[in-house]
């Protein structure tokens, strides 16, 4: 256990005295996890944009919603930072976005397009989501489970 617990108190250590050398070039934060959260810029640092950074547990979410959950933690991807699965956060619930682009022709493309070039401007009341947080290979998984979410209503 002690192997595990240490390389993630280092990152941590870490992150923690060299984000203030650093803030104003690449910080690299950790999550609850100690993994580094990467692609995050200064100006996304703001009061409420890192979000929670805690996933949702899958006995307090919907059945559906396991497999996206899953694949975030496995892809240690930072979705959570600023998602929620069924109440908006930083950014638009994953429920909002099924509902949005559901029955849409190309939704998967277009969903896929913003995960991993960033999106401005498509959703009101919320910041810009940055590009590059996931490969295209990932955006695309991500846009399926997304897609895959039946939220209520």
């Amino acid at each position: 256990m002690r192997n595990h617990i240490l390389p993630a108190l280092q990152r941590n250590v870490v992150a923690a005295l060299c984000f203030g050398i650093v803030a104003t070039t690449a910080p690299v934060l950790a999550d609850s996890m100690g993994r580094p959260m990467q692609g995050m810029s200064t100006h996304m640092m703001g009061q409420g944009m890192m979000g929670s950074g805690t996933a949702p547990t899958q006995a307090t979410s919907p059945p559906d919603a396991r497999p996206l959950i899953e694949y975030v933690d496995a892809q240690h991807l930072t979705c959570f930072a600023c998602h929620a699965i069924s109440k908006p956060g930083t950014g638009p619930s994953f429920e909002d976005i099924a509902r949005r682009y559901a029955g849409s022709e190309g939704a998967a493309n277009a969903l896929t397009t913003s995960i991993v070039n960033g999106a401005t401007g498509k959703w009101s009341g919320y910041r810009a989501m940055p590009g590059g947080l996931a490969t295209t290979a990932q955006a695309e998984r991500l846009a399926q489970l997304i897609m895959a979410l039946q939220p209520p209503g």
